[in-house]
């Protein structure tokens, strides 16, 4: 297995965290290339689009 730097190096040195660390290490490309997904301003969304904590 490659060598893995993080918190997913740290989960791999127990039993329990090994699939946990796996699943870490595959969810990587999703959080750095969010496919289908736009860009925006914060500035230029509706009042109405914007989440509840950041009124």
């Amino acid at each position: 297995m490659a060598p893995m730097g993080g918190r997913a190096g740290v989960k791999h040195s127990t039993i329990i965290g090994i699939p946990l660390a796996i699943a870490n290490r595959k969810l990587i490309p999703v959080t750095l290339f969010p496919y289908g997904k736009e860009i925006v301003d914060s500035r230029t969304i509706a009042v109405a689009q914007r989440p509840l904590d950041s009124l």
